[in-house]
């Protein structure tokens, strides 16, 4: 299956996909041995969809991440090997592979330029006042932000946001400008 056709399956479907090497091998995680995914997700937020694993440092999901970026994630899982349903997967002859990006190289996200602009863009308007700005997320409603980091490259910059209802989370800045899921107050 080809990385469009794996993130449109999981934009609109609770699915799972491990990644199994050539070998029968499924990419497994280092530290819980728990299996690296590429998903769709249904959870109390809505449905989320994105890929979760050692090779792409931790998760990268719809909720902070734009198509683009999770796109990026599942091409550099499936150069590790081929994407197989879980409920596939043989567990009578279950064998287990890592990830070592010294190995396979780090996955990093390619920011377009259009992104890159809209980013600028929106920073000359907000940055000033950034720390503590009352702000509206889609899905997590209203909150507070409380801590700016590395403000000045779009592909790194992260904040910090208390909101009322959902509590502290931490959100990729440049993926709520790119898909307008947040608004500054």
């Amino acid at each position: 299956m080809k990385a469009t056709e794996l993130l449109e399956e999981i934009k609109n479907n609770e699915v799972q996909y491990a990644i199994v090497d050539n070998k029968g091998a499924v990419y497994c995680n280092r530290d819980t041995d728990n299996i690296m995914d590429i998903y769709g997700f249904a959870g109390e937020d809505g449905h989320f969809y994105g890929v979760y694993g050692d090779a792409v440092d931790g998760q990268i999901d719809s909720r902070n991440a734009s198509d683009e970026v999770i796109l990026q994630a599942i091409e550099f899982m499936l150069t590790l090997g081929k994407a197989v349903r879980r409920s596939d997967l043989n567990l009578a002859d279950f064998k287990r592979t890592y990830y070592y990006a010294s190995d396979n190289g780090v996955f990093e996200v390619k920011m377009s330029k259009r992104v890159n602009e809209e980013y600028q863009e929106w920073l000359e308007k907000h940055n000033e006042n950034l720390v503590g700005a009352i702000v509206e997320h889609t899905t997590f409603g209203k909150g507070k932000i409380t801590e700016v980091e590395n403000i000045d490259d779009a592909e790194l910059a992260t904040i910090y946001v208390d909101f009322e209802n959902k509590g502290n989370k931490r959100l990729a800045l440049a993926s709520l400008i790119e898909n307008n899921l947040l608004e500054v107050w």
